[in-house]
């Protein structure tokens, strides 16, 4: 994420969206959920920069998720969102129509942690691609 920001030339006044919060695919489980270890690490490491956290989840109910707001809305998380965050592989996610997406964000930076995209799709759209385990390609040798 730092890396796609700091090609934008961003680093404060960020709106970041998590999309998923749940543990796995499908359900309401946030039991051992990696969204609230990348929001927690992402909060104290970006503690004075004026960043608005958002998660979208259709399954996961506010009553079960503190760490940040929380919406069914996907259209309301993402919209004016400088950083996507897929977290869980929801099945709604794979439909996401990039073109509609592209229109909605601020800054087009997508973090793949679930390998839901192919990233010449992606990168096709006009968004910087970054999947979880992968380095960008100008940092490959």
């Amino acid at each position: 994420m730092e890396d796609a920001l700091r090609e934008v030339g961003k680093h404060d006044n960020l709106k970041i969206t998590l999309l998923g919060v749940s543990y796995k695919a499908d359900c309401d489980d946030t039991r051992n959920t990696p969204s609230e270890r990348i929001v927690s690490i992402l909060k104290s490491r970006y503690h004075s920069h004026n960043i608005i956290y958002i998660a979208h989840d259709p399954w996961v109910k506010e009553k079960d998720y503190k760490k940040t707001e929380l919406t069914d809305d996907i259209i309301k998380a993402v919209t004016d969102a400088d950083v996507l965050i897929f977290a869980t592989n929801h099945k709604e996610y794979y439909n996401i129509n990039l073109d509609d997406l592209r229109k909605r964000v601020r800054t087009p930076i997508i973090i793949d942690g679930r390998n839901i995209f192919r990233k010449k799709d992606v990168e096709g759209k006009g968004f910087i691609y970054r999947k979880v385990g992968e380095g960008p390609d100008n940092l490959k040798k």
